[in-house]
């Protein structure tokens, strides 16, 4: 019985440490979410991320007629879903980078994890 709640206890402290980095994550990048726009200081990534996520295709425009290789598919598919749960809903925050720093926070969080015993 002793090993079993011992298990118990780990697996909710993974949780519990995996909740808090997330909520780390999203804090240290909220504040860029109004102050500066990505898109016009040069940073063509964050343009054709933001294109990924505001649109209905998973391929921009700007990728659509030339033939370079696809960019990173899983964190704009993710920031999607999180962009469609939270537009309309926010009110000074632009809803795709908001949608893109929960995703991105959600991976961070997730990161690899090494057994240190």
């Amino acid at each position: 019985m002793g090993k079993w709640i011992e298990r118990q206890f780990d697996r909710y402290r993974w949780i519990v440490l995996w909740t808090l980095l997330v909520l780390i994550c999203t804090g240290l990048g909220y504040p860029t979410l109004n102050r500066f726009d990505a898109r016009k200081v040069g940073n063509t990534d964050s343009a054709e991320y933001y294109a990924l996520v505001a649109s209905d295709s998973m391929r921009p425009p700007t990728l659509a007629q030339d033939r370079d290789p696809r960019p990173r598919i899983l964190v704009p598919l993710i920031a999607k879903t999180i962009y469609r749960a939270v537009v309309g809903r926010t009110s000074t925050a632009d809803p795709v980078f908001l949608a893109l720093l929960l995703a991105n926070s959600l991976f961070m969080a997730t990161g690899e994890q090494r057994d240190t015993s």
